[in-house]
C-alpha cells in the first residue's frame, strides 16, 4: 500500500541528481554541436533554420576526406599493430612468473598516465635525430604507444579467465606451441584481441595532442585539420565535420560494448 512506501533515501536521490547534472554538463556541448550543424549560416544555438546543405559540403570537402583516410589509415594500423604487441605481452605477464612483473605492468600501463602531449614532443624530438620527422611511420609509433594499453588490459583480462592445461594438453599430444596457442588459446580471447584493438583505433581516431607535433598542413588527420581550418574559418561547416565525427566514435564504442563489454577494464 502506498501509505506504508518506505521513503526514498535522501543521499542516494541527492547522488542521483549530482550524477545526472554532471552527465547533462557532458553532454550539453555535443548536442549544441549537433544541432548548430544545421545553422543555415552561422553557428549560433538555437539555431535559426534548418539545412543539411553542411554535411553535403563535409563529404564533398577534399581536405576532410584527406584527413578522413589518413585518420582511418592511421588508426587501422596502429590499432593492428597495438593489439599484437599487447597480446604478446599479455602472453608472457599472465602466463609466466618473473621478477618485476608488477612494475613492468606499470610501465607499460604508463602511457595512461602521462600526459599525452609530453609523449608527443618526446616522439617528436626522437622522430627528429633518427631522421623520420614529421611522417606516417612517426604518426603511426606514436599511436601505438598511447592505444597500446588498452587491448593490453582487455586481452589480460580475458586471458586470466582461459586454462592453460588445454593448451598444454596440445602440445602434449604433438602440436607445435604456436599452433597450439592458436588453435586452442586464442578463439578464448579473440573477442578481448577485438575489443582491445578497437578500442585502439578509437584512441588513435580522436587523437589530439600528439598528432598535432607529427603533422603538417599537407599531412594532418581528421582532428588537426580540424583545428587548423578554426583557425581562418568558423562556420557550420566545421560542427557537421565535428558531428560525423562524433556519430563515427559512439559507434565503435557500442561495437567495443557488445564485443567485450567495458567492464572488462575494471576486472
Amino acid at each position: 500500500m502506498a501509505a506504508f512506501r518506505k521513503p526514498r533515501d535522501p543521499g542516494r536521490l541527492a547522488l542521483s541528481a549530482f550524477g545526472a547534472f554532471w552527465v547533462l554538463v557532458m553532454v550539453a556541448p555535443i548536442l549544441v554541436i549537433v544541432a548548430a550543424s544545421f545553422n543555415p549560416r552561422h553557428i549560433v544555438f538555437p539555431p535559426e533554420g534548418f539545412t543539411l546543405a553542411w554535411y553535403g559540403k563535409a563529404l564533398g570537402s577534399e581536405n576532410f576526406v584527406r584527413a578522413f583516410l589518413l585518420s582511418v589509415k592511421i588508426g587501422v594500423v596502429a590499432a593492428a599493430a597495438s593489439a599484437a604487441v599487447a597480446l604478446c605481452a599479455a602472453v608472457a605477464i599472465v602466463r609466466y612468473p618473473f621478477r618485476g612483473k608488477e612494475a613492468i605492468v606499470q610501465a607499460l600501463m604508463s602511457p595512461l598516465l602521462i600526459p599525452t602531449v609530453v609523449i608527443g614532443l618526446a616522439i617528436y624530438q626522437a622522430a627528429i635525430m633518427v631522421g623520420i620527422g614529421r611522417s606516417f611511420l612517426a604518426l603511426v609509433i606514436g599511436h601505438v604507444i598511447i592505444a597500446f594499453p588498452f587491448p593490453l588490459r582487455t586481452i589480460m583480462a580475458n586471458l586470466q579467465g582461459t586454462d592453460p592445461s588445454l593448451e598444454e594438453a596440445a602440445i602434449m599430444l604433438g602440436e607445435h606451441p604456436v599452433r597450439a596457442f592458436f588453435k586452442v588459446t586464442f578463439p578464448q580471447v579473440r573477442m578481448g584481441v577485438a575489443g582491445g584493438a578497437l578500442l585502439s583505433f578509437i584512441v588513435s581516431w580522436n587523437n589530439y595532442p600528439l598528432s598535432i607535433f607529427l603533422s603538417t598542413p599537407e599531412f594532418a588527420p581528421l582532428p588537426v585539420e580540424i583545428f587548423f581550418y578554426l583557425q581562418w574559418q568558423f562556420e557550420p561547416l566545421i560542427a557537421a565535420v565535428s558531428s560525423i565525427t562524433i556519430v563515427f566514435s559512439i559507434l565503435l564504442i557500442f561495437a567495443v560494448e557488445r564485443m567485450i563489454g567495458l567492464s572488462a577494464f575494471t576486472r
